[in-house]
């Protein structure tokens, strides 16, 4: 989601600054804090969607 875009929801999950690479699912959020590199964010990508 594009944040610039809607500010009001950027703030309801506390974002300061872009970008910012959250997972969301129904009873969790969880926010990568990781290297800006593309293996490790498809890395993560795959973690949180995994089974």
């Amino acid at each position: 989601m594009d944040f610039t875009r809607s500010p009001t929801v950027a703030s309801e999950f506390n974002v300061r600054g872009y970008p910012t690479i959250m997972f969301i699912s129904v009873n969790r959020i969880n926010i990568y804090n990781g290297e800006r590199i593309t293996q490790d964010i498809v890395d993560y990508a795959k973690k949180m969607n995994g089974p």
